[in-house]
């Protein structure tokens, strides 16, 4: 689906460094963190009630790595009022229901077993760890939305209610996974021929193998899950444009998912722009960095040399509905 984009694209100014994006259409906290979150396990809840890690952690743009690129198209706003089947039974959770023992001294809170946000969890999850595996995309998955607590019984009907909210946007985390490993198997972020020995399988093979149903496959190819368009808001991500890390995409890639893209431009990158027409297609517009550069003096740089990082741009398309 074809997606459009700023014609000139933001700049924003970070500690005294000026960040360019293409593509964004608003200006968020960029998270210059190497981690998604920086703590030790990103992915541990947390005791009790209050989770240490949340959704809204992973609304804005950080730095893109392998085992979480994911992280880059996590939607920045929840898709749950979609009127698409997938995703719109998140816009009312089941109905709470009350326990007690014979002698009514007991009592609990619970969704009733089995409803349709456990249905939702196992085929989000069936679906991901199936695109993972078969395209062997390195991906640190996150916790599943149940660890925060919607499925188990509780002793107060407000912490259930709590629960249900905290896990209610945690699934936003999983389409974002979802979506990523859906264009990483559509559209591979590096050479297929890396892995020689895997077989060429057509990404809904793969989700029949995990015994996900046709008219499943369908509904997900609707939703807004695999509307890959700039108007679709995702977290985005920070790349590096003169060191790009291992496996980084091509800015051609992340654009043509729509997925806003953030990335230092300095008198460096300025100075080999004016060199090489490698660097051409990542260069801010004139009149959004004339300014900024008025202010800086100029500094040397060394010559271009063979060992001097050379970015893919290979033109992608995004996925065919």
């Amino acid at each position: 689906m074809a997606n459009s984009s700023p014609p000139t694209g933001r700049v924003q100014i970070v500690n005294g460094v000026l960040y360019y994006s293409p593509n964004s259409l608003v200006d968020p906290p960029l998270i210059l963190d190497e981690h998604p979150i920086n703590i030790d396990n990103p992915f541990k809840p947390g005791a009790g009630h209050h989770p240490t890690v949340q959704y809204h952690d992973f609304t804005s743009p950080r730095p893109w790595s392998r085992t979480f690129g994911w992280t880059s198209f996590v939607p920045a706003v929840p898709l749950n009022r979609s009127s698409c089947a997938l995703v719109g039974v998140l816009a009312r959770h089941p109905p709470i229901q009350h326990y007690t023992n014979e002698n009514a001294e007991v009592h609990g809170y619970r969704l009733p077993v089995p409803n349709l946000w456990e249905d939702l969890e196992d085929d989000v999850y069936a679906a991901v760890v199936a695109l993972k595996n078969c395209y062997h995309t390195p991906c640190v998955l996150p916790f599943l939305p149940n660890a925060l607590g919607f499925r188990n019984m509780h002793s107060q009907e407000c912490w259930l209610r709590g629960c249900i909210r905290r896990s209610c946007a945690w699934f936003q985390v999983w389409f974002g996974t979802l979506s990523y490993l859906l264009a990483c198997a559509v559209h591979p972020t590096e050479d297929p021929r890396r892995f020689s020995n895997l077989p060429e399988v057509d990404f809904k093979t793969a989700l029949r193998a995990a015994r996900l149903s046709e008219a499943w496959m369908d509904d997900l190819l609707i939703s807004p899950i695999t509307q890959y368009t700039i108007h679709n808001r995702r977290a985005g991500t920070i790349i590096d444009v003169l060191n790009p890390v291992e496996g980084q995409p091509s800015l051609a890639w992340f654009l043509s998912f729509g997925i806003p893209v953030w990335y230092h431009w300095g008198e460096t990158e300025e100075a080999l722009a004016k060199k090489s027409s490698l660097y051409d297609e990542f260069r801010p517009p004139g009149h959004l960095t004339a300014q900024y550069f008025s202010y800086l003096k100029p500094t040397p740089i060394a010559p271009l040399s063979s060992g001097t990082p050379q970015p893919a741009s290979s033109p992608v398309i995004p996925l065919d509905k």
